[in-house]
């Protein structure tokens, strides 16, 4: 993670992520609790080629044990266990959500036994949910894997445990260990608990279901014009760090075409993590259409992209329609405004820690590595500064 303090300034001028967004998860553990509602792009009956791969399948079993404390169990809090069956099938469009993995499933995991009893009196919400698992799986058979996972739509998944002599096609062993306080999840009372997990997981390659890779530069005009710059040369390892290629992503604009962020290519690019509740955002982009006209008076061309979130009480939400016309309606200055699903929370929040706030936002050259990133706002010189010096460097 790229963590660095932030200008009091900043601090000053930015929206902060409601505080739910990071509460400690349920099963997960400590900051883990993760996921993705990403739609695979699947075929059963595609025949295999060089545009489409085959995709990774996950099915496993997990039983928690609650084992509280001596002080939560004079409480009154008991031990108590529930369970878990996993089925999810790869997809390629976030991989900013686990830079690590070389492979994310999402899947609905489904409560077998414990829910009423053991679960839902500590953690709430529903037997069913989408989970999203992921592995940074290693070279050869019998090596080590480590497993990644998730629980919330769009949230980056977090790294739970190593998986001893990893090979497709074997049903292998899975565990882990978590500690909190009931105050973590505010129950009452005093006192600790352990959550221990065991249970097994199983990764195949399905030849039958293919994948294909969102990463092919595009080559359809896009309906609201953007254009098409995508040199098809460009990599990212998907961390967010000055001088580097900027991630990117594939997200929709309102014209409900996906938009890679790559095809900004060729120019100076400000590409923004926004909340349509964040006032500083909204001033932002009130203030955009100044600078641009003030660098196209120098002869500098710059595209302001905006990724729209949901709201600061869900910032890893994907906006509806409404939301992102509501914006365009009130703020529309002809520039991209596409909708956000967990890249500025992933790739930002990695960039500045616990420092995150909105709107966040990189500069970025035309060549598409990273010029400088910030949080906050206040006006666009600090940015229109930066331009200045790098064409100057």
């Amino acid at each position: 993670m790229h963590a660095r303090a932030l200008p009091l300034l900043v601090l000053l001028t930015g929206c902060d992520a409601d505080p739910d967004d990071t509460a400690p998860g349920d099963d997960t553990g400590p900051d883990a609790d993760a996921d993705t509602d990403a739609d695979a792009d699947t075929d059963a009956d595609t025949d295999a080629d060089a545009d489409t791969v085959p995709a990774h399948r996950i099915t496993g079993q997990v039983t928690w044990t609650l084992d509280y404390d001596p002080v939560a169990e004079g409480e009154g809090y008991a031990d108590c266990t529930y369970s878990r069956s996993y089925e999810g099938v790869e997809f390629l469009d976030q991989p900013y959500l686990c830079p690590e993995c070389d492979f994310i499933a999402t899947g609905t995991a489904i409560m077998t036994s414990g829910f009423a009893e053991c679960y839902e009196p500590v953690f709430g919400g529903e037997a069913d949910r989408v989970e999203s698992w992921g592995f940074d799986w290693p070279e050869s058979d019998g090596g080590t894997a480590v497993f990644y996972r998730g629980s919330l739509a769009n949230l980056s998944l977090a790294e739970l445990t190593d998986v001893l002599g990893a090979t497709l096609d074997d049903a292998l062993p899975l565990g882990w260990t978590a500690e909190y306080t009931l105050a973590d999840f505010d129950l009452p009372g005093h006192g600790s608990l352990t959550l221990d997990a065991t249970g097994e997981v199983t990764v195949v390659v399905d030849e039958a279901t293919r994948l294909t890779d969102p990463a092919t530069p595009r080559t359809d005009p896009y309906d609201c014009t953007w254009p098409l710059g995508n040199p098809g040369t460009l990599e990212t390892d998907w961390i967010l760090s000055e001088g580097e290629v900027l991630p990117t992503a594939w997200l929709e604009d309102d014209c409900d075409d996906v938009v890679d962020l790559w095809d900004f290519h060729g120019t100076y690019v400000v590409v923004e993590a926004s909340q349509p509740d964040c006032g500083y955002c909204v001033t932002m982009t009130q203030a955009a259409p100044a600078f641009l006209g003030e660098m196209e008076g120098l002869g500098v061309e710059v595209r302001i992209v905006t990724l729209l979130g949901e709201s600061l009480s869900n910032v890893i939400g994907e906006p509806t329609d409404t939301v992102l016309d509501q914006w365009l309606a009130r703020y529309d200055d002809g520039e991209p405004v596409l909708k956000d699903r967990g890249y500025g929370y992933a790739v930002f929040g990695r960039y500045f820690g616990d420092d995150l706030g909105y709107p966040s936002y990189a500069l970025v050259r035309p060549d598409t590595t990273v010029v400088a990133v910030y949080a906050g706002f206040s006006s666009w010189d600090p940015v229109k500064a930066d331009i200045l010096a790098d064409l100057d460097r």
